[in-house]
């Protein structure tokens, strides 16, 4: 038995797998390489315009004074993406023994962006800076507490997104609660927690920072836990007092929280943030009273006899 030219059998007509003619495996490998090198391209054209985006929304001279660390992350994680974009193209070869030839697999291996990842990656990146946040792999790398001034401006941003996370909660709490005098209590710490986020803008002020949040990841699960009781079917008096217990671990992380920022105000020669601080402080002591007797006078009493 003989080949011809194109690697078919004379004595038939099946033509073997590894006697495909090497003009066709080449083709096919041309194609896909193209192929390839075009998603590519595309991918890179489209994270270049996704940045480009982001850049027009970036503040650089703020960032560079206030977060320089910030800036030469961003710029590694944006060096990185582009330059490897392209991916790494492998291309395998074997050797055909009885043809004598070589030629181009099938198949061949390369990392590739496509354009729907790199542009999710970008948006990621353009929230995380609109929302004035880094990744947990981020402030791993780049965040530092060199100073009791550092730890008072990182615990302030803690502070400053926990009395929002509890502004959104307590309209929750006041619509589960039975008791008047109970409902009454958390309209007014309602209205209280409006005067401790203003308060806190002040004390930013001082330190000439932005007034703004880092995520209070303790408050989350506090309140979390609180969302999970009102989901539970209660008596309404027995759910009041898992309401008042929900409240005053509320209370007790704010009044920790409240009461540290004060002392290293005070440490620091913030005597103005001290003050406004004390205040809140003496508010947040006052709703936990406030809560311990209507628990111990009437709501826990009726939860028993229930």
């Amino acid at each position: 038995m003989t080949y011809d030219r194109n690697r078919q059998y004379n004595a038939g007509n099946t033509t073997p797998a590894f006697n495909r003619p090497v003009d066709q495996n080449q083709t096919t490998f041309d194609q896909a390489r193209d192929k390839a090198g075009q998603l590519a391209d595309d991918a890179r054209e489209t994270a270049q315009q996704a940045i480009s985006q982001v850049a027009q929304n970036f503040d650089l001279n703020e960032q560079v004074a206030q977060r320089p660390w910030l800036v030469f992350g961003a710029a590694v994680a944006a060096g990185y993406l582009l330059g490897n974009m392209g991916g790494q193209r492998r291309q395998e070869y074997w050797y055909d023994q009885p043809a004598r030839r070589i030629a181009p697999t099938s198949s061949f291996a390369y990392k590739q962006y496509t354009p729907a990842s790199a542009t999710q990656q970008a948006q990621q990146y353009e929230s995380s800076q609109r929302e004035g946040t880094v990744s947990k792999l981020g402030r791993k790398l780049f965040s530092s507490l060199s100073s009791l001034e550092d730890l008072y401006h990182e615990q302030l941003q803690d502070l400053y997104d926990a009395e929002h996370q509890i502004l959104k909660a307590l309209p929750k709490m006041i619509e589960a609660a039975s008791a008047p005098d109970l409902k009454r209590a958390f309209e007014m710490h309602l209205q209280q927690t409006q005067g401790h986020i203003r308060r806190l803008e002040q004390v930013f002020d001082q330190i000439s920072a932005k007034a703004q949040g880092k995520t209070c990841a303790a408050m989350q699960g506090l309140i979390a836990e609180g969302e999970e009781l009102m989901s539970m079917r209660a008596d309404p008096v027995v759910m009041d007092a898992g309401l008042i217990a929900a409240a005053q671990r509320v209370e007790h992380y704010e009044i920790a929280g409240y009461g540290c920022l004060r002392t290293w105000a005070r440490q620091l020669g913030y005597n103005q943030a001290v003050h406004l601080l004390q205040q809140t402080l003496d508010e947040e002591e006052r709703t936990d009273k406030q809560l311990t007797q209507l628990a111990e006078r009437g709501i826990n009493i009726k939860a028993a006899e229930s």
